[in-house]
Order: structure tokens, then C-alpha cells, then sequence
């Protein structure tokens, strides 16, 4: 069934301004669209600014009520059967119902079709979001209808945008921490923890980061280059310069840092013209979320942050038209997220986000103005501004990889480290090269490399990668050649998605070549062996990327590969070809890899390593500086360190699991003491695993 366009036309100027409405199938653009009806009657200011039976209903009235009033007020209800009344006058309603109609008969577990409202200016500045229909016996709230959902169609409206993402990337950006001055429990990080929480126990292939406040512009614009997220949240205040010669809206941001450079913390704003010029010119999210005052509140003296994210192209945006009560913009963000997370399409996520405030007593039903605050506009159908789909859940159960997603404890954040691996080999903008493999390293053990690459593993099976894991280590004496079995698939590993053996079919050869070099260990062997494992792997992956994985090189009490086979064979056979593309080997197409490495140094010095320097300057060399743009040829050498002290609350929620329980906030405060340095190993937290197990749940991961 196809969407429906409401558009309403000025067809009188002031003073005695009149408008006529038109129905359209299908969105602006889209095959299809096609007019469905022409209203026979203009409406006029006159029968819309009529006052009613609880009052004045006119535009500054309406307006004031809508960004004033907080308690539970009759007009809100008036305002409502007002704006369908004036849509009856025009003769349309027979068409819009029957279409309604046809869009509750549809199957339940039916895609709904979204009634888009079209509206010129003056008009736009009405609550439409208090719209409702007349039933007979009273009136439904338009805007909270799941059968048939409604949402704002923004300006410049286009069609065929599409949606191939499989792990949808979230940045949560605060303006302030302390939201207000009289409360000390406004703060946003409540707000943002709601949102990690909805997320982490959704199950959904997401990356969720978390952003400090922002010293100045350019460490906010920065941050949004390097994560290039899909979902931007913003928590804080918006405020008008009036004092300005033309007025303008921005964002405020107070951090407690100071930016570089200065010796002090210095308040800042993000302006209309600086938001516009930058998403113009870079990267533009799919989904602005505005969790601040007037954020949507269109009017005379300035434009609405809402009106310039759509101009500078954002398909979508959720603003506030009036200030927000803390408390009901935190409840609001987290059952938006939870419905988002659920699979929900953006329009129904609005919609049970709305239901479900309003039936929180203290927000009066829908007597009250809170539920109809948040505004959606859009510019391009909502099915094609984003999905969530859903993590891949056999990695959970996988022998190697399991102890990362156990809850609570073990793996916390790295959030951003994932995101730079998966962006390496699938870069976030469309044509950008992707590099041939990643190489992780550290100076220090206990930083948490493995369990980063075994929590990575699932972000890559959610992008489509056919994941192979084995070691340079065993107990036994090891070679080149149980590294390619290992990768092959054991059967010990059956129910693991990267451990797994693969199809037999591709591997017959490679099984035949394995059993001539077990039983004559010639150099010829060897290299049949090599290229049987390549041709197998291009015939099993169908077109899929391939990662191969090294997860440990050297190990106390265990043998290992020796040099001088690892880098003839692996080295020399498998991992230079990958890295180089000019001009690709056929043989490894689509394969890339991922080394772990702990520590290393030069061969010359004859020190134990977990890999030579020679050779990861070999894989690495065509690789610049991190700070340069990265060709697609390579391997990009990533860093881990400690996790800084300031994430020390965000990674703390993960730890726990997101539990609110007293015992909590005491493990907390106890860590807190222990970490005296500005960064800490993940390691440390083990002390604490026991304690947190016996804390009662709060959900899944």
C-alpha cells in the first residue's frame, strides 16, 4: 500500500489568508505518485483562528500554549479537532478516510504506510502533531496511531535512497553535563546511559558511542568526521541570540575542559550558518535526533536547527517545538531507542514512543502538551532512512569468542577501536577504498587486544564477512600448514561461525595437498597446499569479503610457527598478495586479514616477540602516517592502549550490565579509587567479576 501525501496550498495571502488541499499517492518523487483528490473548498485563518468552547483559539494563543503550558488543558484537545475540522471544510476527508481505512484492513504484520503532511509556511508553525480524527464519539490523536502514523514532510523531498548498511553507527553528543542548575540529578549522562542501555540489551548490530561535551567547534566537527554516524543524538540547551543584528539559533555546549591551547574552559555555541556549512560539506547522518529546547519551534525571529540539518540535506530529524521538561526528554529519548532497537521503522518508533509517554500519569494522558512536542520531519520516505538488523547470535555461544559477550563483566567500550577496525575493510563512505587488513598492537599486555578481536568478530559476521580464526600457537609442534587447517575449520568447532569448518566441496583439493606435505615435507608440497587453501576460499565465499584472522604469535609453555616458515609460507605465500593491489592476485581477491600482535621489535635485537618488525613493516609499508588519508593497499597498523579515566562510568554500565542496583554505585566508587592514573587496563576489572555476578539482572545483552 503506498504512502499518502497531505499538501496544503496558500491560495489567499494576508490578510485574508486561505488554503486548499490535495491528496497524493506515493511519496514526492517515487514511481507512482500519482493525485488523488483536490479539496473542493479552501479553508480560511478566519475558521481556523475561531475561538472554541474552552477559549481564544488563535495563533499566538495556540502557540503560546503549545511552548508555555505544562499542565493539563482542554485546548490541547480543541487544537486537535480544529485542524480537522478546517481539512473536512476543504472535502478531502472522504479520500483520507478511506485510505486510513485500507491502511488498518491491511495484515498485521504488514509495512505501514505513512501519511506525510506537506505544509507551507505560517501553517507549519501550528502544532499539527496535536491533529486528530473524529471517530463519532470523541477523537484519536493522529500522531499516536500505529496503523496509520504521520510525520512532517520536510523541504526538497527526493526518493531512491537506499539502505545496504548492516551495523547502524550511533554518536551521543552532550552539550553539557549538568542540564540544570537547580537539580543536581539533570544531568545528560542519564540520558545517553538510557539510550547505551536500549541498545546493549536490543541484540541489533550497532555501534553506540558515547562523546565528551566538546571543548570548541572543532573537536565536536572533528569527532563527527572520524565517527560518521548514521544516528546523531544531541542532549542539551538551544537558545536565540536576539542580541545578535540578525537573530539567530544555536547549540550550546559547556564543557569542563579546556580546548587546546587555552588555559581555561570557555563556553561556546554551534550557530545555525556553522551547522548548515558543515553538513554541507561532510558527512551528513541519516538521523539528527535534537533532544533540546525550540529545537523545531519555527516562527519569525530565527530558524530552527530542524530547518537547517534538512536544507543541508539530512534526510531526517527529530527536534522539539517548545522547551522540554528533563525528565520527560530522557523518558522520550529511551523509549524511542528501545522501539528503534526493536526493528521498529522510524514513523512507529515516533508513534510507540508517544503512546508510551502519554500514559505515564503525570503527563496527563494526552490532556497535556509533552507527547506532541517531539517533531519529525522528513525528506525522504521513512523505510529508506535507516533499519536495524540483527546481531549475529552464534558467536555468543562460540568456544573462543564466548568469554567477551558473557554479562556481566569481561569485554567493555572499545566501541570506537571497533569501528575502526570494521571501517578499514569497510570503509563508512560508498567507493572509498577499503584496506587489505589490520594489524592490532600493543607495548603492554592486559589491554585487551583479544577480546577486542573476538568482540570485532560479530561486527564483521553482521557486515556479510566469512570470518576464519586460528593461531600461530599450539601444544604440539606447529607449522604453516595447521595455520591453513586451522582457518580450513576444525570439527571440534562445529558450532562456531569462525572456527566452523567450511564446505567440503571448495577444500577437497587443499585436504589431498595437506596429506602429500604431511607425508613428504618438500617445498613443493608445501606451496600446493597454499594455492589448493587459496582456490578453495575464493570457490566457499561466493563473492563474500573473507577475514583471516591471527590471533596469538608466541605464547608461554606453547609452541608456535617458526620464523623461517611463517614468513616463506604465510608471509611470503599469503599475506604480502592480500596486502598488495596493484595489481590484485586473483588468487586472494576479497580476502583480507587481522593480526594481533602484543609486543614486537627489531629481529637484530634477538628479543622475544610476538612478531617481527621486519615483517609487519613488509605488510605495513605502504600504509602513511594515521593522520594522512589511508590508500586502499596495505595494512592499517592500529594502537590500543588503556582506556582513559573518563570512560571509566561508560565502561563501569557494560561491566555491570547496566544494572541499577546499590551495590552498583559502591563497586563504582571502589573502582574509581583504584584508577589513579589517567588510563587503565581492562584487566582490572576482574577483581571486581564475582561481586557483579551476584547483583541481580537487568537484561540480555
Amino acid at each position: 500500500m503506498q504512502d499518502l501525501v497531505l499538501k496544503l496550498t496558500e491560495s489567499s495571502p494576508d490578510p485574508a489568508r486561505a488554503w486548499t488541499a490535495e491528496l497524493w499517492d506515493g511519496f514526492p518523487g517515487c514511481p507512482g505518485t500519482a493525485r488523488r483528490a483536490v479539496g473542493r473548498r479552501a479553508f480560511t485563518q478566519q475558521a481556523l483562528e475561531a475561538d472554541s468552547a474552552s477559549g481564544a483559539l488563535d495563533r499566538d494563543t495556540v502557540l503560546d500554549k503549545i511552548r508555555t503550558e505544562d499542565l493539563a488543558d482542554q485546548i490541547f484537545g480543541d487544537i486537535g479537532v480544529r485542524l480537522y475540522d478546517v481539512l473536512d471544510a476543504t472535502g478531502i476527508m472522504p479520500e483520507l478516510d478511506a485510505w486510513r481505512a485500507a491502511a488498518r484492513a491491511l495484515p498485521e504484520t504488514a509495512a505501514r504506510p505513512c501519511l506525510y503532511l506537506d505544509l507551507p509556511p505560517w501553517l507549519d508553525e501550528w502544532p499539527w502533531e496535536l491533529l486528530a480524527w473524529r471517530n463519532g464519539t470523541g477523537a484519536d490523536a493522529a500522531f499516536m496511531l500505529d496503523r496509520t502514523p504521520v510525520a512532517r514532510l520536510g523541504p526538497h523531498p527526493s526518493c531512491g535512497w537506499t539502505w545496504s548498511e548492516r551495523t547502524v553507527r550511533v554518536l551521543l553528543v552532550p552539550g553539557q553535563e549538568h542540564l540544570d542548575a537547580t537539580d543536581g540529578s539533570a544531568l545528560a549522562s542519564a540520558e545517553l546511559r538510557l539510550i547505551r542501555k536500549a541498545f546493549h540489551q536490543a541484540g541489533v548490530s550497532a555501534l553506540v558511542e558515547r562523546c565528551e561535551v566538546p571543548a570548541d567547534i572543532d573537536e565536536l566537527e572533528q569527532r563527527l568526521a572520524e565517527a560518521r554516524p548514521h544516528i546523531l543524538h544531541f542532549i542539551g540547551h538551544g537558545e536565540i541570540d536576539t542580541a545578535a543584528q540578525q537573530p539567530e539559533f544555536a547549540l550550546q555546549f559547556r564543557s569542563t575542559r579546556a580546548p587546546r591551547g587555552a588555559g581555561a574552559p570557555v563556553p561556546w555555541e554551534w550557530s545555525i550558518t556553522q551547522i548548515r556549512q558543515f553538513f554541507l560539506n561532510n558527512w551528513r547522518p541519516r538521523l539528527v535526533v535534537l533532544n533540546a529546547c525550540h529545537s523545531a519551534q519555527g516562527g519569525e525571529q530565527a530558524t530552527p536547527v530542524l530547518e537547517a540539518l534538512l536544507d543541508a540535506g539530512v534526510p531526517a530529524v527529530i527536534g522539539a517545538q517548545a522547551a522540554l521538561d528533563i525528565t520527560y526528554a530522557r523518558r522520550f529519548a529511551e523509549r524511542f531507542y528501545e522501539a528503534l532497537a526493536s526493528g521498529l521503522p522510524l514513523h512507529r518508533a515516533m508513534v510507540r514512543a508517544r503512546h508510551l509517554l502519554s500514559t505515564f500519569p503525570q503527563y496527563a494522558g494526552n490532556r497535556r502538551r509533552h507527547w506532541a512536542l517531539p517533531v519529525l520531519t522528513v525528506r525522504v520516505p521513512v523505510e529508506q532512512v535507516l533499519r536495524f538488523t540483527r546481531a549475529n547470535a552464534a558467536i555468543t555461544q562460540c568456544e573462543i569468542a564466548r568469554e567477551v559477550y558473557a554479562r556481566p563483566g569481561r569485554f567493555v567500550n572499545r566501541t570506537s577501536d571497533r569501528r575502526t577496525l570494521l571501517g578499514a575493510l569497510r570503509p563508512a563512505e560508498e567507493g572509498a577504498p577499503a584496506l587489505r587488513g589490520v594489524i592490532v598492537e600493543s607495548d603492554i599486555s592486559g589491554v585487551g587486544k583479544d577480546w577486542l578481536m573476538k568482540r570485532s568478530v560479530r561486527d564483521f559476521l553482521d557486515n556479510d564477512f566469512v570470518v576464519r580464526h586460528a593461531t600461530l600457537v599450539g601444544p604440539q609442534a606447529r607449522s604453516s600448514i595447521d595455520v591453513l587447517q586451522e582457518w580450513r575449520g576444525l570439527p571440534s568447532y562445529a558450532a562456531s561461525p569462525m572456527c566452523a569448518p567450511l564446505p567440503a566441496a571448495p577444500f577437497v583439493a587443499f585436504d589431498e595437498a595437506v596429506k602429500a606435505a604431511r607425508a613428504e615435507r618438500t617445498a613443493r608440497n608445501i606451496e600446493e597446499v597454499v594455492r589448493t587453501f587459496k582456490a578453495g576460499l575464493q570457490e566457499a565465499r561466493r563473492n563474500r569479503p573473507v577475514l583471516l584472522i591471527l590471533g596469538r604469535f608466541r605464547s608461554l609453555g606453547q609452541n608456535w610457527v617458526t620464523s623461517e616458515d611463517f614468513r616463506e609460507h604465510l608471509l611470503e605465500k599469503l599475506l604480502l598478495p592480500i596486502a598488495s593491489v596493484e595489481p590484485e592476485d586473483p588468487e586472494v581477491s576479497g580476502l583480507h586479514a587481522l593480526l594481533v600482535v602484543r609486543q614486537h621489535s627489531g629481529v637484530e635485537t634477538g628479543q622475544p616477540a610476538d612478531f617481527d618488525e621486519f615483517a609487519l613493516q613488509r605488510v605495513s609499508a605502504a600504509v602513511p602516517d594515521e593522520s594522512r588519508r589511508l590508500p586502499g593497499e596495505g595494512f592499517r597498523r592500529v594502537r590500543v592502549a588503556g582506556i582513559r579515566k573518563t570512560e571509566l562510568d561508560s565502561c563501569f554500565d557494560e561491566f555491570t550490565d547496566f544494572r541499577d542496583h546499590p551495590m552498583v554505585t559502591h563497586l563504582r566508587m571502589a573502582f574509581t579509587l583504584m584508577v589513579q592514573q589517567d588510563s587503565w587496563l581492562p584487566s582490572e576489572l576482574n577483581a571486581f567479576q564475582d561481586a557483579v555476578k551476584k547483583i541481580p539482572a537487568a537484561g540480555a545483552i
